[in-house]
């Protein structure tokens, strides 16, 4: 049924040429490619993207993490400001962690003593604290918000936009270690239609449920991917080497994707229906892309880390037709989007 239906998502493969000629390999049916060059950006050569989110009107707010900020571009790509929060008395600021925006446009963004909210020009308008730091953050039509992370309920929570707690799903990491849970509790999660999407760092695992009545409504399980821990305790030090590091669940129309790392083989991507019915699995992407979102019009958002840690962000769509174009690739010439900084 998947030969007549047009569905947005998103695979990259490699990039490579100088800047001034650079070609994408990509499959076939990808179109539309495109970069969100970050020229004009101050201290654009220690940006660290860590997510973004892209507003109704197509602004695309990224969380820098290196310069502990959140800068806006324009949808052309335009710089246009960005938001900090002080750390007081010191007069340092906090790191941001993830960032997520709802349907009237207002910012959420995660700090470590809580979650701000903040309006599309960067002011701040409210703020709560919530009972776990969470690794991941959507929200729905309604405002609600949904969170991965650990806490004694569980490893994905649904919080209403005030901050109070409404439900909790899924497993913990189960270990006498309180560090060790939280390291390898929650994973990555999206919502589309009545739907929750999200999997578990270990093991592989994602796991559809119904968002009002908290019932799971299929799961899909891969047991001999190798998703085991990998940590030493010496005294207080922790050393975790985690999987999740290329973690993302996206949900586009009917279908979901979920990335992953392999360990010693580089990061894939599984392609579900929404009933997580495989349709691809072992998709293997460039070592230097990473998921980032969709936004409301099934675009999808990926950032290119360069060897020398340079970070780059691109987008684009595409029609899936048949399962084996999958395996198909192409090379493009790849339009710049060049910011400038606006007076």
């Amino acid at each position: 049924m998947f030969r007549s239906m047009r569905f947005f998502l998103f695979l990259a493969s490699i990039v490579s040429g100088c800047a001034n000629n650079k070609t994408l390999e990509i499959p076939a049916f990808i179109t539309n490619i495109s970069e969100v060059s970050l020229v004009g950006v101050p201290y654009r050569d220690q940006v660290k993207i860590s997510d973004i989110a892209i507003n109704s009107k197509g602004f695309i707010f990224v969380c820098d993490k290196n310069n502990k900020r959140i800068f806006c571009l324009s949808p052309e790509g335009h710089y246009l400001r960005e938001f900090r929060k002080r750390i007081q008395p010191s007069g340092d600021f906090y790191t941001p962690g993830v960032i997520a925006i709802d349907r009237q446009d207002q910012v959420y963004v995660v700090y470590e003593d809580g979650i701000f909210i903040y309006n599309h020009q960067g002011q701040l308008l409210r703020t709560f604290t919530i009972d776990i730091y969470p690794g991941a953050l959507v929200i729905d039509e309604e405002g609600n918000l949904y969170l991965s992370g650990y806490h004694n309920k569980g490893g994905f929570h649904k919080y209403d936009s005030k901050g109070n707690h409404i439900a909790s799903y899924g497993r913990t990491y189960n270990h006498p270690d309180i560090q060790i849970k939280r390291m390898y509790s929650g994973g990555s999660i999206d919502i589309a239609a009545d739907r929750i999407y999200f999997n578990y760092k270990i093991p592989y695992e994602i796991v559809a449920i119904n968002r009002e009545e908290g019932w799971i409504i299929s799961s899909y399980t891969r047991l001999k991917l190798d998703f085991k821990p990998n940590f030493t305790i010496t005294g207080n030090s922790y050393s975790v080497r985690s999987y999740a590091r290329n973690l993302k669940v996206i949900a586009v129309e009917n279908i979901v994707m979920n990335s992953y790392y392999k360990p010693n083989k580089g990061v894939f991507i599984d392609i579900y229906n929404r009933d997580l019915e495989i349709i691809e699995k072992n998709i293997k992407m460039s070592p230097h892309f990473r998921l980032l979102t969709a936004d409301r019009q099934g675009q999808i958002y990926f950032k290119k880390i360069d060897s020398d840690k340079k970070y780059s962000i691109f987008r684009g769509t595409f029609n899936y037709q048949k399962k084996n174009t999958l395996s198909q690739f192409t090379a493009i010439k790849l339009p710049l989007l060049t910011l400038i900084n606006p007076m």
